[in-house]
Parts: C-alpha cells; structure tokens; sequence
C-alpha cells in the first residue's frame, strides 16, 4: 500500500525570518510621518496657530524647555517638502506680528492714570519781572501744557520685534551652518538706535525699580 507522507515543516531559519518580518513592519509604520498625535500634537497645532511657547507650557503643565523638544522633535518628523511649507506659515506668521509691532512704533501713546490723560506743563505763567505764578493752590499756574508721551507701549513692540527677528533668523537657518532656502520676501526691521538704549535703560530699572537712574546701586 501506498503511504501518504505529510509535507516537511519549513526549516526554522525560514520560520524565524518569517515572524521577524512580521513584527518589525508595525515598528515601522509607527516611524512614518509626522508625530501629532496626543499632546505632542496639540502643542505642535497650538504653536502654529500662534501660542507662545509660555502660554504652551502653562497650558499642558510642561517648562518652556519641554515645549521647544516637542516642537523640535515634530518638525523634525515632518518630511522635507512639508517642513518647507510649515516653515513658510510661521515666518508669513512672524511678518504679521513685525507689522503690528511696526504700527505701534510709528505712533505715539498718552499718559492714561485713571482713565484720564495726563498733561505737563511746557510753559508757566509769569509776572512782569519774568516769575513764574504761583495759584491759589500753591501750584505753578501753566501757559501751555502737553500730553504726556508713555513710551511702554514703543518699547513693547520693539522688544516683540526683537524676539520675532530672532525667531526668524533661527527658522531660516541664519545663525547656523546651514541654511534653508524658502520661497517668498523677508522684511527687515530698522530698529532705531534711541528706542534700543531705552530698552536698555527700562530692563535696567526692572533690576532695581527703587533706583531711578537703573544704576542698581
């Protein structure tokens, strides 16, 4: 009689290579694409749409220097031609945040305590021997007054400016060895050397706010 043989079993090299196949394509899958899922996604989503980096950790409950990780890590998963796109958002982004900050620079903004504008006296009454007048209150009595010029709101923008540049330069590669090239215009921003000393002499003060020369000692 004949007998029926079963078919040899694969040999196990074979088999092993199998199964190794089989459980490193999901390993793979999960590498591709960009990583937006969870709340990585959400600070990538939130960053675009125009959150600072503060506002984001507050948000989720992170430092500021987790937030720049995630950030760094998404773009980075993001393939070239997109990064090119995303990038191109974020500086179209930043150019609008420099024209608003440019508006407020070129304007000038009133002393406001207590809902009123405050004013100066530019000129003083004087008598007739060149003394200036003394009222009923005692206080000088004015010929001429002006608004009062708040030079916080200038030194805000500027310093938004400042940051925005900045931000700029790194998206673009400027302050590193390699650059990226992307389509479209770059503004540049003149920055007036006065409003710049001002800056200075404001984060001055906020060392020592007691000390009105913001010489600290």
């Amino acid at each position: 009689p004949l007998h029926h043989h079963p078919p040899p079993p694969h040999p196990p090299s074979l088999t092993r290579r199998c199964v190794k196949s089989h459980t490193r394509r999901p390993a793979v899958a999960q590498n591709k694409g960009p990583r937006l899922e969870g709340r990585n996604g959400e600070v990538w989503r939130r960053y675009l749409s125009g959150w600072t980096q503060e506002r984001i950790a507050a948000e989720h409950g992170i430092t500021q220097s987790r937030v720049s990780r995630i950030i760094a890590e998404v773009r980075e998963s993001i393939p070239e031609e997109d990064r090119q796109a995303v990038a191109t958002t974020v500086i179209e982004r930043l150019d609008r945040v420099v024209a608003e900050a440019t508006a407020i620079l070129e304007r000038d903004h009133p002393v406001v305590h207590q809902g009123r504008i405050v004013h100066d006296i530019v000129e003083y009454v004087r008598d007739e021997d060149g003394n200036i007048s003394i009222g009923e209150d005692g206080n000088p009595l004015a010929a001429k007054v002006a608004r009062l010029v708040d030079d916080s709101p200038k030194l805000q923008a500027l310093d938004r400016i400042l940051k925005a540049d900045d931000a700029r330069r790194r998206l673009l590669g400027l302050d590193a060895p390699r650059q990226t090239e992307l389509s479209g215009t770059v503004t540049t921003t003149t920055v007036e050397p006065e409003l710049l000393a001002r800056l200075r002499e404001r984060n001055a003060r906020l060392v020592d706010p007691g000390d009105p020369g913001g010489t600290g000692d």
